[in-house]
């Protein structure tokens, strides 16, 4: 079984590493500093919730919840990760998609990538940090395919 690593390679080969929460925090008070080690992040296309509309958001993978906003210096929404659901989906006849269903919530959020080894890094990544944050009896594996 895959251990929770503390980085992710991305599929063009860059390498980004950990930051905790707090710096991320502080990162959005004082503007941020694209410069500093996260697990993951990119671009990937994100349907919006009202219109259904597909928009380029940029996303930080950040211990256990993901963050995404329109650009690296402006990522203020979150999507809590543990004891979350994740899948595959077709939602829209899009290649490379997948959901994530928060557990305190109704919300479904759909993604996809631009390719498949993208898309599979973004999910075993995701994957990792639900498993990473789990605390209960219950189990966080996670089967990608």
């Amino acid at each position: 079984m895959p251990r929770f690593r503390n980085s992710i390679t991305m599929a063009d080969g860059d390498t980004e590493m950990n930051r905790s929460e707090e710096e991320h925090a502080q990162n959005h008070e004082d503007g941020g500093d694209k410069n500093e080690p996260i697990e993951l992040s990119g671009w990937l296309m994100k349907r919006s919730r009202h219109s259904h509309k597909w928009k380029k958001q940029w996303f930080h993978l950040i211990r256990t919840d993901l963050f995404y906003g329109d650009s690296e210096q402006n990522t203020p929404k979150k999507i809590p990760l543990v004891a979350s659901e994740i899948a595959e989906t077709n939602i829209d006849e899009k290649s490379n998609a997948f959901r994530i269903r928060p557990s305190d919530s109704k919300r479904v959020y759909y993604m996809y990538a631009d390719d498949e080894n993208t898309q599979h890094n973004w999910m075993q990544a995701i994957c990792f940090a639900k498993a990473a944050g789990h605390t209960g009896d219950e189990s966080q594996a996670c089967t990608l395919q």
